[in-house]
């Protein structure tokens, strides 16, 4: 199933290694570096699902999970960061993201965790869904 990701984050070089990451998935890599950016690829692309960096300057991430579900509610988002704060979580958890991966994760289970989000599921971990 070939998936179309957009990956949100402000750093080149993350954007870049997970695009260099993900290439021999069926994953199909849009990106952008700004969360203005993100809601207009959101809103004029068909994109399948994002992956969306939680600290970045103008806009974080919280504030454009909260935008894209207000215009496309069923568009399965993925919170990533390096952070791994229980406020973050709960935040996410508040406003419909599928799941909250920190980016230290394997690329396997990085695949793994979008095309459970594209499917429907959600990637917690036990310790995430305490923070509830």
């Amino acid at each position: 199933m070939n998936v179309r990701l957009l990956i949100v984050d402000d750093h080149e070089m993350v954007r870049e290694g997970l695009r260099y990451a993900l290439r021999s998935s069926e994953l199909e890599t849009t990106e952008a570096a700004s969360g203005q950016r993100a809601l207009r690829i959101v809103a004029e692309e068909d994109i399948d699902a994002v992956l969306l960096d939680v600290d970045m300057p103008e806009m974080d991430g919280l504030e454009v999970l909260s935008q894209i579900k207000a215009v496309k509610p069923d568009l399965p988002v993925l919170m990533h960061s390096c952070h791994d704060n229980t406020g973050y979580v709960r935040r996410s958890i508040e406003l419909d993201a599928r799941g909250y991966i920190i980016k230290g994760v394997h690329k396997n289970e990085l695949i793994e965790a979008i095309h459970i989000a594209v499917s429907g599921g959600n990637v917690w971990t036990a310790e995430q869904l305490r923070t509830r």
